[in-house]
């Protein structure tokens, strides 16, 4: 476990679930509700589904620090978005390094703990439509993202998607002090 699932932990991993919830609503408000951008046909039943680093399977009470944000606590993050928008059933996986995190109530996905820079078990080898990654990359670190996601894609069947979405830090832009201190500090 890395330094900053320690920290986390310590502190009922209320700040990352925080972050995650955050994260997931930027998302959903960004690609207007479209959570599946990967050419995957979900109107096809029995599609097998994983959210690698999928976390927040429990609710706290949200502070809203970020109102247009609309975090509630009925919202979930990615995995639990995308079973909830589907009229066909599919199999739904979420895995997660910190095992604290999942549900006591499942709600018919499978959790298990797994740190995605680990080889992944025998039995997930190539059987997925869809792989799904946000928010999370940062904690490959030291090794980088590219081990990481060659690892996500021995989870593929045939024909399979691996949908990677990760925030892209940028560099300050030279275009005037007002442009350059609204990158730097969010002004």
């Amino acid at each position: 476990m890395d330094n900053f699932m320690r920290m986390t932990k310590s502190l009922g991993h209320k700040p990352e679930l925080l972050r995650l919830r955050a994260l997931d609503a930027t998302y959903d408000d960004a690609l207007q509700g479209k959570l599946v951008i990967a050419p995957v046909d979900l109107n096809e039943p029995g599609k097998k589904i994983l959210d690698s680093g999928t976390a927040d399977g429990k609710h706290f009470p949200v502070v809203l620090l970020f109102p247009w944000l609309r975090l509630t606590e009925e919202k979930g993050t990615w995995l639990r978005g995308v079973r909830s928008k589907q009229s066909v059933q599919h199999d739904y996986y979420g895995s997660d390094v910190e095992g604290e995190l999942f549900p006591e109530d499942t709600e018919g996905i499978e959790y298990f703990a797994h740190s995605f820079k680990d080889p992944w078990p025998q039995k997930y080898l190539g059987i997925f439509d869809l792989v799904h990654i946000r928010g999370s990359l940062a904690g490959s670190a030291p090794e980088g993202p590219a081990p990481v996601i060659k690892n996500l894609t021995t989870l593929l069947k045939s024909g399979g998607w691996v949908q990677l979405m990760e925030m892209n830090g940028f560099s300050a832009p030279k275009n005037g002090p007002a442009m350059t201190d609204f990158a730097k500090n969010g002004i």
